[in-house]
């Protein structure tokens, strides 16, 4: 609860920033990686699917097997998503992410994305990855057959409150970036405008 509280508000600064000052200000623009003449405050929409799609980052009760592999499919893609919008919002502000090799990706690409692997030029198989009938809402199973084990079926289990606590480590860290990075442009801008005060007697305003 407090680690989302945390995020909720991080997420919170980042979206009034954007909002009250980045997306009306031409100079503030000209710091990140924008074009305004696209008219657009997708930025905006992306800060707010991040915050609406928070409340879905939790444990909850299932009634059946199903209706945990569904619960799972759901969760995994979420944070799939999420990645995605904060990687995007990492390229907005100038910012360098790696995403590809986080485990929760990982594990979503390996059940969800491709659970069938195959060579992408001989189509031979790889591996095949399938939720397993013990899944359930606090524990996440899997079976693997895997070429490099000779497809002998493999069972891994992964704690769901253990995924939810990795991504939001993951959310925790980088909305904290994207706010040093917001703060570092707010200083620029504030010595700018501390140097129009200092000299705004002797300013033409006319030219």
């Amino acid at each position: 609860m407090e680690k989302t509280q945390s995020i909720t508000k991080k997420l919170s600064l980042i979206e009034s920033a954007w909002r009250d000052y980045f997306f009306t200000s031409n100079f503030l623009l000209s710091k990140i990686n924008y074009d305004k003449i696209e008219n657009s405050n997708y930025v905006g929409v992306i800060i707010g699917y991040l915050n609406d799609s928070l409340p879905f980052l939790k444990t909850q009760e299932t009634r059946d097997e199903n209706s945990s592999i569904f619960y799972s499919i759901g969760l995994l893609q979420t944070i799939y998503v999420q990645q995605d919008l904060v990687k995007e919002l990492f390229g907005v502000f100038n910012l360098e992410i790696k995403i590809e090799k986080l485990k929760n990706r990982k594990l979503r690409n390996k059940l969800i994305g491709h659970p069938i692997s195959r060579k992408e030029k001989t189509k031979e198989l790889e591996m095949v990855s399938l939720f397993g009938y013990s899944t359930d809402n606090k524990n996440l199973n899997y079976l693997q057959y895997s070429k490099k084990n000779n497809f002998k079926c493999e069972i891994f289990e992964m704690k769901i409150e253990n995924i939810i606590e990795s991504h939001f480590q993951f959310l925790e860290n980088k909305f904290e970036k994207i706010l040093e990075k917001i703060n570092e442009i707010f200083n620029k801008y504030l010595e700018i405008l501390e140097e129009i005060l200092l000299k705004i007697d002797n300013l033409d305003f006319e030219s």
